[in-house]
């Protein structure tokens, strides 16, 4: 690519081929063509790596190759230390994009400037793609401005593949910490919100698979990673997220 591309994708990969092959295409298969596509590889076994290095002819796409790490901070921040575009937006190997989602999302955020992220609710598939049941899952709601509250008190629902930010932004609030191994994406969510204000756009663009190799599906290390979090972000529902929603704006 001859000039820095709009938006830098950052896709972590360790194995999981099946859904990688569909994440891939699901970025390939973009409206909005002005990407790269950087996906930062946490040390795969053979056939991925086979499959990675078959995507040499695809010019949108770089791969990072990395010992493995077990945590996917290491490889996305490996990726977005890589980035050279003015947004970056994340997808992991198991989502999956509709094919507008680029498109729209960039527009909305030069549609807002003053947005230093922005963000949209997502549909939650199985692992054959099928819809998944929503049973028991906190219904998505769309904050705007300064959503440092909702998130402190968990109503700001917000995935990863549905997340665009200013790379300025990103780099200026550290990226992900390595040492969260669960929550890693709320804790990043959060320094985004007390650095810039937000906004929702109110379409599902991604999938979410839900399946029983899902990281976040070892529930110990979840809860580690809860006790390890910050004070102040477990602390939240008790107090100070109360102060913070008072501020923030509700659509």
């Amino acid at each position: 690519m001859s000039s820095d591309p709009c938006v830098s994708v950052i896709l972590p990969a360790y194995n999981r081929l099946g859904h990688l092959r569909t994440a891939v295409a699901s970025v390939l298969a973009q409206t909005c063509s002005d990407f790269e596509l950087i996906i930062a590889d946490d040390g795969s076994g053979d056939e991925t790596r086979d499959f990675l290095r078959g995507l040499a002819n695809e010019p949108q796409v770089r791969v990072l190759w990395l010992a493995h790490s077990g945590a996917p901070s290491v490889p996305r921040n490996a990726a977005i230390r890589a980035a050279r575009g003015k947004y970056i937006a994340f997808i992991d190997s198991d989502d999956v994009w509709l094919p507008e989602k680029l498109e729209r999302q960039v527009a909305f955020m030069a549609a807002h400037p003053a947005l230093g992220w922005s963000y949209h609710p997502c549909r939650r598939i199985d692992a054959a793609g099928q819809e998944a049941s929503s049973v028991g899952v906190q219904p998505w709601r769309p904050f705007e401005g300064n959503i440092v509250g909702p998130l402190l008190e968990i109503d700001a629902l917000i995935a990863t593949p549905s997340v665009m930010a200013e790379s300025a932004l990103v780099q200026r609030v550290g990226a992900f910490d390595h040492e969260q191994r669960f929550c890693e994406d709320y804790d990043l969510w959060l320094r985004l919100a007390l650095a810039s204000d937000a906004g929702p756009l109110h379409e599902r663009l991604a999938l979410i698979r839900v399946h029983e190799d899902h990281y976040s599906q070892d529930r110990l290390g979840a809860h580690v990673g809860w006790c390890i979090a910050p004070w102040w972000w477990r602390a939240s529902a008790l107090t100070i997220g109360r102060l913070w929603s008072r501020s923030s704006t509700h659509v």
